[in-house]
């Protein structure tokens, strides 16, 4: 360690003056300066090193305020116009960095900087640093997972040394020669400079952070040596019991285990899709991370929480308010209780957008005070949004009037469930208006699709948005679901983000009876490792939590940590596995899987009723049963053609029905003696000569 001393600065106040490189390696000057000008809110001041390999070593001069000078000539404090946090805020965006950015807008100069120190004065930022090499090392941690919370460092000090701690979700490899070993990505983790006091000391940061990896570099000099590195974690209460997966595919369970870490790690008390990143819940991450978390725990009332809350304060994209009908359907069918519906009906009624239809007789157009301000519009895919080739944009859009009429459809279900017969009646009479109107403008019959909106006013045109939606809530008529499920199959899952990966494992999952598919089309999905696959996210960046977006590769515009992208666990259940709840809090259900190539597929559910477990192989289920409810239990065909097939439960052959694809009880099984699985089995019968 170098000696230290301590004099006046310019503004009376003291500094360290301690050389933060050695002697000599401090090689070049750089300077911003940039005037704050309120209306630009999102102004940026930049500073790079211009050597590779230097990062900044010591900030000569930092002022929010009046200071005089210039970059050519050096700079002078204003003493009635600067802010005291000058110096500081610059150390801790700069020092130990090669580049750094500090904003300077209207909105965050109060934040950043304190107190405005001249109100009504014309203000501007001002700094220079020093760029050279760092005297200590850089060293990286990595604690093996993802997860929010923030870190502790452990050590016996020297006063006044100074590290720049990185914690962020990716470890990048060495792109400049020069540069440390590794560097750690802080897209939303954090990056700050600790300083160290003499003796032995702990110091704790308390922000949510998002990370996994975390480097130190000790700007000073060497690090001490009892160094120890720690954090501490934040999440959601987790019953390891209540869930379990295992498959004969490695790719699966590493999906499996992906999104449930996700789920595990990345929650906190609402399904906000990364806390430290969206700051608040929304509807689509209920529809999607609210129902893959009721598949993998028991507990319920952490997705009701969250479900009031966007009731309470809607988002605003129109399907995202939309959506919450949905949410209140699922919130009915996991509890049993309608009453959150209850609570809500006028504003779930209104959410359907119903009130919106025109002289068409289809909803749209929107206005703006109902789209939650200016910003507010419709979102049909999400990262990446469907261009205008892709999708046919127009006021009237068939993926808006999906869930508008599948909202009135559940909301005449909800209002029965209330004992609400007459609002029962009007919703459902809603509905059946909104639904003529879809097909009788939307439907194009001769091609058998939906077009992206009134086919008349766009053209016919057609997209895997307007395929896979109405699939998925059910509007797609019936002799067409066949044609329009393949379509959605072989379109696959590019191109769509991680909302449209939703959408099409369970437009997937919802295997019209024409449908003779084994699975192998939800399992390839699921399981296939180019850049838009969940395999991906850890071959390339080593992800232990899932991403905000397909494509994978383009993780600059993206980050992890993402609730939404968690997906595959319904895909697995209830694509793979086929088990479905038939009533509420599946006190009956179905299972009927369809599992592909797969020799094994194992999982736990848990419902209030207790644990449902299935173990399917090729012509042969395992299903543990509740002992308070009832399971139509399906094993799936194995060869085209047979000679003649029993069915049997527990080694008694019972009465079952046929399809093109499975064999099931034609009455619903309960538990076995004494809580045991019931193991049903397919008989083969030659034909006699």
């Amino acid at each position: 360690p170098t000696s230290q001393t301590s004099q006046p600065s310019s503004r009376g106040r003291p500094t360290h003056e301690q050389p933060l490189s050695q002697p000599g390696n401090a090689t070049s000057v750089t300077c911003g300066v940039l005037p704050v000008v309120f209306g630009q809110p999102k102004s940026v001041i930049a500073l790079s090193c211009p050597t590779p390999g230097e990062v900044v070593v010591r900030v000569d001069f930092a002022s929010y305020g009046a200071p005089g000078g210039s970059c050519t000539t050096g700079f002078d404090a204003n003493k009635s116009c600067d802010a005291p946090l000058s110096r500081l805020v610059a150390e801790v965006a700069c020092l130990g960095l090669s580049s750094c950015s500090i904003q300077v807008g209207e909105q965050v100069v109060a934040k950043r900087f304190g107190p405005d120190p001249c109100p009504g004065v014309p203000k501007r930022v001002a700094i220079v640093v020093t760029c050279g090499l760092p005297v200590g090392p850089t060293l990286l941690a990595d604690f093996g997972r993802e997860f929010q919370g923030g870190v502790v460092l452990n050590a016996s000090g020297v006063g006044g040394q100074r590290v720049r701690v990185t914690a962020g979700e990716l470890q990048r490899p060495l792109h400049t020669p020069g540069e440390p070993e590794a560097l750690v990505s802080n897209a939303w983790g954090g990056s700050f400079v600790f300083t160290l006091r003499d003796g032995p000391q702990s110091i704790a940061q308390h922000n949510y952070m998002l990370f996994r990896y975390v480097s130190l570099t000790f700007l000073d000099g060497p690090p001490p040596e009892d160094l120890r590195l720690g954090a501490w974690g934040v999440a959601y209460e987790w019953v390891e019991a209540d869930t379990a997966f295992n498959s004969s595919n490695a790719v699966l369970n590493h999906v499996w285990t992906l999104c449930a870490d996700t789920l595990r790690y990345g929650v906190v008390d609402t399904f906000t899709d990364a806390n430290n990143r969206e700051r608040r819940p929304y509807e689509a991450d209920g529809l999607i991370a609210g129902g893959a978390r009721t598949l993998v725990q028991r507990d319920v009332l952490w997705a009701r929480h969250s479900y009031s809350w966007v009731l309470e304060f809607p988002t605003w994209p129109i399907e995202w308010q939309q959506q919450s009908v949905l949410l209140a359907w699922a919130d009915y069918w996991a509890t049993g209780s309608p009453d959150l519906a209850a609570a809500y009906f006028d504003t779930l009624l209104n959410n359907t957008m119903a009130g919106y239809r025109d002289d068409t007789g289809v909803i749209g157009p929107i206005p703006v005070v109902q789209r939650m301000g200016p910003n507010g519009n419709h979102i049909v895919g999400w990262d990446p949004a469907p261009n205008a080739s892709q999708f046919a944009q127009t006021e009237h859009q068939t993926p808006c009037n999906a869930y508008g009429l599948r909202g009135l459809q559940l909301l005449g279900q909800l209002a029965r469930a209330m004992g609400r017969p007459s609002a029962a009646s009007a919703t459902e009479r809603l509905a059946t208006e909104l639904e003529a109107a879809i097909l009788g403008g939307m439907w194009d019959s001769g091609a058998g699709r939906f077009c992206d909106g009134l086919c008349a006013e766009v053209g016919h045109n057609k997209s895997v948005y307007s395929d896979m939606t109405p699939l998925f809530l059910g509007l797609v008529p019936t002799a067409a679901r066949k044609a329009v499920w393949e379509a959605v199959a072989a379109h696959g899952l590019e191109d769509l983000g991680a909302y449209g990966a939703f959408l099409y494992l369970q437009a997937l999952a919802t295997w019209p009876a024409e449908v003779t598919d084994d699975g192998t089309a939800v399992l390839d999905a699921l399981t296939k490792c180019d850049n838009t696959s969940w395999c991906a996210e850890w071959t390339l960046w080593n992800a232990t939590m899932t991403m905000e977006a397909f494509p994978v590769d383009v993780v600059d515009l993206t980050s992890f940590a993402h609730l939404w992208g968690t997906s595959a666990i319904s895909g697995v259940v209830e694509g793979l596995l086929g088990v479905r709840a038939t009533s509420p809090v599946f006190a009956t259900f179905t299972v009927q899987p369809r599992i592909g190539r797969l020799q094994e597929i194992s999982v736990r559910v848990p419902t209030l009723h207790g644990f449902i477990e299935v173990t399917a192989k090729p012509g042969q289920l395992e299903v543990g049963v509740p002992c308070n409810t009832r399971a139509t239990a399906c094993v799936q065909a194995v060869a085209a053609e047979e000679p003649s097939v029993n069915l049997l439960v527990d080694g008694v052959q019972v009465a079952a029905i046929a399809t093109p694809t499975h064999l099931c009880t034609a009455e619903p099984i309960g538990c076995g003696p004494g809580g045991a699985r019931r193991v049903i089995t397919r008989h083969l019968v030659p034909l006699s000569r």
